[in-house]
C-alpha cells in the first residue's frame, strides 16, 4: 500500500495497532506530493498522523519545531517511524484554514502582521549550530557551501534527485530548455559570492502548509523544502504566486513587506536584485517540477510567469 491509497480506516488499524487502544474521530485531512495525512484523538488530545516514503521530510519537520514560538507557530512532531511502504509522523494538531484559500483582499491584509511576524521570527533563528546553505538534513545540516552554489545547483538533474530525469523532459517541452537555460544564466549573473545570507527559509507556504484562524498565522509545517538562505526567498514566494491567487494579487505584497520594513526599521540592502534571483530561482525550480511530473500546462504557466522576470 502506498501513502496516496491509505484509506481512513487503513489509517485507524495502524493507529490503533500503534498505540494498543482504540482513538476517535479519524479523518482524512489533505495530501501533498509527498505524504497523506489524517486527523484523530486520543485521550482527548488532537493529533494528525502522515504517512509517506520520505523519511527525511518527517525528520525535518521534527527540527524545525526546535524554532517554535509564538510568533512561528510549529506543530510538535511526537513519534516517527515505519508505516506500510513507508513512514509515519505523529505531530500535535493546528486549526485553521489554507493560507492560500483566503479569498478576499482584507482577509490577506488582517493575516499579514503575524505572517511577516513569523518570517521575522525564521530570519532571527539561531542557526549557530547548524552549517552549510540550501536543503538541510535531520540534523540541522545544509551541503552547500555558498549561497551562490545553492541558487545555482537548480540546474543540476541530479540521480540523487526525487525528480531525477527532467531534464530529458523539459528538453521534449516546447520552449522549456531554452527558458530554462536563459534563466540560469540570468541567475548567475545576480547571485555573487559576496552576498550570502544564512536564514531560515521554509520555501513552500503556498501549498496548504500554513493554517489561518481568526485572522492569525496558527500553523507553519511541512519542512520538507526548507533551506538555508536570503530570508527574501520566502517573500518571493508569495510574489511568484500571486497571480494564481487573485486576492493574494490584489493585496500587492512587495507593498505590505515595504511598509513592514518602514515600521519594523528592518535595512535590507541590495533588495531588488535579490528579489529577483529569487523569483527566478522559484520558477527554474518549478520548471525542472512540471517537467518531472509532466504536468505541460503547469509548465506553460509557471514559463510566461518567468518571462517578464528575465525581459
Amino acid at each position: 500500500m502506498t501513502d496516496h491509497s491509505i484509506t481512513d480506516s487503513a489509517a485507524r488499524d495502524f493507529i490503533e495497532s500503534h498505540y494498543g487502544r482504540q482513538v476517535g474521530d479519524v479523518e482524512y485531512v489533505g495530501e501533498g506530493a509527498w505524504s497523506r495525512c489524517f486527523g484523530f484523538t486520543d485521550r482527548g488530545r488532537s493529533l494528525v498522523v502522515r504517512f509517506g516514503r520520505h523519511l527525511d521530510d518527517f525528520e525535518k519537520d521534527r527540527h524545525a519545531s526546535s524554532h517554535r514560538s509564538p510568533l512561528l507557530p510549529i506543530p510538535e512532531v511526537l513519534e516517527i517511524g515505519q508505516a506500510f511502504e513507508g513512514f509515519f509522523a505523529i505531530s500535535t494538531r493546528a486549526c485553521g484554514q489554507p493560507l492560500e484559500s483566503l479569498n478576499t483582499e482584507a482577509e490577506w491584509r488582517d493575516v499579514l502582521p503575524s505572517l511577516f511576524a513569523a518570517l521575522d521570527s525564521m530570519r532571527r533563528a539561531d542557526l549557530s549550530r547548524n552549517r552549510g546553505y540550501g536543503g538541510w538534513d535531520a540534523r540541522g545540516n545544509a551541503g552547500n557551501i555558498s549561497w551562490r552554489e545553492f541558487m545555482l545547483a537548480v540546474g543540476e538533474d541530479s540521480p540523487a534527485s526525487r525528480t531525477h530525469g527532467w531534464r530529458r523532459k523539459l528538453a521534449d517541452a516546447p520552449g522549456g530548455d531554452a527558458l530554462f537555460d536563459a534563466g540560469l544564466a540570468r541567475l548567475g549573473e545576480l547571485v555573487t559570492e559576496d552576498l550570502n545570507p544564512r536564514h531560515l527559509v521554509h520555501a513552500d507556504l503556498l501549498n496548504r502548509n500554513a493554517l489561518v484562524e481568526g485572522g492569525q498565522l496558527s500553523a507553519v509545517f511541512d519542512w520538507g523544502c526548507s533551506h538555508y538562505g536570503d530570508f527574501l526567498y520566502d517573500i518571493a514566494w508569495f510574489e511568484f504566486w500571486a497571480p494564481w491567487y487573485p486576492a493574494l494579487e490584489s493585496v500587492v505584497i512587495l507593498d505590505r513587506f515595504e511598509e513592514h520594513c518602514v515600521n519594523t526599521e528592518l535595512q535590507i540592502t541590495q533588495f531588488d536584485s535579490r528579489m529577483q534571483a529569487c523569483l527566478i530561482r522559484i520558477g527554474l525550480d518549478h520548471l525542472s517540477y512540471h517537467a518531472h511530473t509532466g504536468r505541460l500546462d503547469e509548465l506553460q504557466a509557471v514559463a510566461a510567469r518567468m518571462e517578464p522576470l528575465l525581459s
